[in-house]
């Protein structure tokens, strides 16, 4: 059963904690982080209805175990997110939090589903979402989804497109590539319609009590490239034919991310920076513009041993890499404004104990928030 590789890396989070203190404790952390005297933390009792760690302050931090705010005098640092920690991703089954060790549950929901018309929010789905997690004692998180890419050609009830079609016939075109329609992101239609579908969103759920983060919605996936691999050329061509090139991507994610960060000003938000389009630089460039508007970065897969590790001394290619930008947060002291860093683990990416191990010390170690994981991730 892989629950017994969570409580390890539980563990293992305790031992790193107290290895970095010492580094961590030279100066304050603004925004995000924190150093705080465990001696003078007290928790809740389990049946006092509270969700305060110690005394008035900073935003709880719910995520945290007992046996890990017990560990020793003094911790570095802890996430100043109000509930780090594991969900579960795909949350259908709505899995008990004692047997998974899950602090809450992640669900992706369709904008076609949730705005069928103009003018008209069809809430439900989301609120059904979060009161089946605030029964289990959960916390929520959502993301939008716009496309779904070629893996879902000839799914009848999920297909690639799902922006609205009265998106569509207002003027929102599509790009036709071979067998798959997609997005026409730029569109000035598109991009109209998505902000007020987004700021919509955010008036209703922007400070929620049981939301702890939406995960921001660009592309294929929700994720910052706009298709499949093989549809570059064609997507590419589209872009050129409206007098654009591959290069006002980059620019195209900032508008949406900033759509995010205009709704939600309580409620953190999380961009899925790493796919990229046709250049490793666009990378770098969304990156450090979601961290100037406070959004923080979900940079997709954890594995034990990933690609593209550091880039920061590459002589192009600085700050593109995965994880360049959480690696200089981490290093930064209070240089750089802090913003939240969440992972996603499927069962291909950490297929065994050891690998699982070293994947989640892989994402400590960029001082993750949070880390979703798939239930055949967690148990088996």
């Amino acid at each position: 059963m892989r629950i017994i590789h969570v409580k390890a890396a539980l563990l293992m989070l305790m031992a790193l904690f107290m290895i970095i203190s010492p580094t961590m404790a030279q100066g304050p952390r603004e925004s995000l982080y924190e150093t705080i005297d465990i001696a003078e933390a007290t928790l809740p009792d389990a049946d006092d209805g509270s969700d305060q760690v110690g005394g008035p302050g900073p935003e709880p931090v719910e995520g945290l175990s007992r046996a890990m705010l017990n560990v020793g005098p003094e911790l570095g640092w802890v996430p100043k997110t109000k509930s780090p920690g594991f969900y579960a991703a795909r949350d259908n089954r709505n899995l008990n939090p004692d047997e998974y060790n899950l602090i809450g549950g992640h669900q992706s929901f369709y904008w076609d589903q949730l705005n069928p018309a103009e003018n008209v929010y069809e809430w439900g789905p989301i609120d059904a979402f979060i009161n089946a997690q605030v029964s289990k004692g959960k916390r929520a998180a959502i993301g939008i989804i716009t496309f779904n890419g070629r893996a879902n050609i000839g799914n009848v009830n999920d297909p690639p497109v799902r922006m609205p079609q009265w998106v569509i016939n207002k003027g929102a075109s599509l790009v036709s590539c071979g067998s798959i329609q997609i997005p026409r992101y730029w569109s000035p239609v598109y991009l109209a319609e998505y902000r007020k579908f987004v700021l919509a969103l955010g008036a209703r759920y922007d400070g929620h009590p049981h939301l702890e983060f939406v995960q921001i919605g660009v592309g294929k996936f929700g994720e910052t490239q706009p298709c499949d691999d093989q549809d570059n050329g064609c997507v590419r061509a589209a872009l050129e034919a409206d007098g654009l090139t591959q290069w006002h991507w980059s620019g195209i994610v900032n508008q949406i991310t900033d759509m995010y960060a205009d709704a939600f000003n309580q409620t953190v938000t999380l961009l899925p920076n790493s796919p990229r389009f046709y250049s490793e630089g666009d990378r770098g460039t969304w990156t450090r513009h979601a961290i100037s508007r406070g959004v923080g970065l979900f940079p997709a897969g954890l594995y034990a041993v990933q690609e593209w590790v550091d880039l920061r001394n590459h002589p192009t290619l600085s700050g593109s890499g995965k994880y360049d930008l959480l690696l200089e947060q981490a290093e930064a002291g209070n240089v750089n404004p802090w913003v939240a860093v969440a992972f996603e683990m499927y069962d291909y990416m950490t297929p065994d104990g050891i690998t699982f191990y070293w994947g989640v010390l892989a994402g400590l170690s960029r001082r993750a928030d949070y880390i979703t994981a798939e239930r055949n991730v967690l148990y088996q």
